[in-house]
């Protein structure tokens, strides 16, 4: 049978509790026997009279002896009250560390979060430096071609226009004065590729006005965004903070319909006022048109205005007796070289003007616009407006 915990525990003290009380019954046999004897010895007693005095003398002994050692216990169990605080002090102690054991244990599992978190971000760093060498390598590569291609037949209809295929490719009776076409079909090509995954913002009524020029100097924008992000200038103002002049057709001053069609019609929507509008010298065919500022024309929202088209010098020069174009479509429908493409069924040019409504900034803006040719005659089409500076 199992014996209880409790009795386990409390055997030993018994036992030994046991051997003190025999220890102290012994010590008093000796001490009463001697006593009995030595009254033997001296008073002659008889056995029974010994005997009564060898019990008395033990009873007496052994009481005695048993209130020495009650007395003398709680000496020798004093020293167990500061051991069972010492082991309440460790197990007191023990719960901060197992505190600090917990909070390590956190620590050491937040740390190795945030080690994830760091790796795999450096993870995608590396993928996006990749993916940026990838990307400028190809933006360098088109923009190279584009500048051999510039150099060798500066003066094709490519050049002028890359993104209107249809004006420079040759004629059945052409490909063998164009060598520069299959060079360009290549990177026009390319860059329609390229253009479809880095630059899906781009309206493609813009791409189609810019020059090859400008194509190269738009990749050098989107190269730069892509290190520095915001650097990629707007190509459109906003009409509620800005003017935004639009042509609204080829006409004739509103003084007369009698008079032969002479100018552009155009007009405000943006909130600010605008002023100093000019057309700054565009080529037009083989000819280039151009007309200066008028100081007095200040445009507020919704209205409109008429500037008169000048022929201009190449240097981008307009004399205030220079001829009035009256003949556009003429000027546009003029050939061109064969060996440079198609003759130009249109022209791309744009609106200067300024506004200095906030005090002390003057902002300087451009409306882009493209004309050409359609059935019905001469048809404009707005392309974008943009800021080009601003002046302190």
């Amino acid at each position: 049978m199992r014996i209880p915990e409790p009795v386990r525990e409390l055997r030993p003290h018994a036992t030994w509790r046991a051997l003190e009380l025999l220890w102290a019954l012994v010590e008093a046999t000796v001490l009463a026997a001697l006593y009995a004897l030595w009254q033997y010895f001296k008073t002659h007693l008889d056995l029974l009279s010994i005997l009564t005095v060898f019990a008395a003398s033990s009873t007496v002994l052994l009481i005695g002896s048993v209130r020495r050692r009650q007395r003398g216990l709680l000496p020798l169990q004093a020293p167990i009250a500061p051991k069972q605080a010492s082991i309440a002090g460790d197990v007191a102690a023990l719960n901060p560390l197992e505190e600090s054991l917990k909070q390590a244990k956190q620590e050491r599992d937040e740390a190795k979060r945030s080690i994830d978190d760091l790796q795999r971000e450096l993870w995608s760093c590396k993928q996006r430096e990749e993916a940026n060498t990838r990307i400028t390598t190809e933006l360098e590569l088109l923009k190279e071609r584009a500048r051999i291609i510039k150099r060798q037949w500066p003066e094709t209809a490519f050049c002028y226009r890359p993104f209107r295929r249809d004006w420079w490719t040759p004629g059945s009776t052409q490909w063998h004065i164009a060598p520069w076409f299959n060079a360009a079909s290549q990177w026009h090509d390319e860059f329609r590729n390229c253009s479809s995954r880095l630059l899906p913002m781009i309206d493609e009524l813009y791409l189609r006005s810019l020059s090859l020029y400008e194509v190269i100097e738009l990749l050098d924008r989107v190269q730069i965004e892509r290190t520095i992000p915001g650097c990629l200038r707007s190509l459109q103002v906003s009409p509620m903070f800005d003017p935004v002049l639009k042509i609204d057709e080829w006409g004739c001053p509103n003084s007369g319909e009698s008079v032969s069609k002479c100018g552009f019609r155009y007009h405000n929507e943006g909130s600010a006022i605008a002023s100093n509008v000019h057309l700054p010298v565009a080529a037009a065919g083989a000819a280039f048109i151009g007309a200066n500022a008028d100081p007095m024309v200040k445009l507020a929202k919704t209205h409109k205005g008429f500037i008169v088209a000048r022929l201009a010098s190449p240097y981008g020069v307009v004399l205030d007796g220079s001829p009035i174009v009256r003949n556009l479509e003429e000027l546009i429908r003029m050939p061109a070289d064969a060996s440079s493409g198609v003759p130009h069924p249109g022209f791309l040019f744009c609106l200067a003007y300024e506004s200095d409504e906030t005090p002390g900034r003057l902002r300087k803006y451009v409306s882009r616009h493209e004309v050409i040719l359609d059935g019905a005659g001469i048809a404009v089409n707005y392309i974008n407006t943009e800021l080009v500076s601003t002046l302190s």
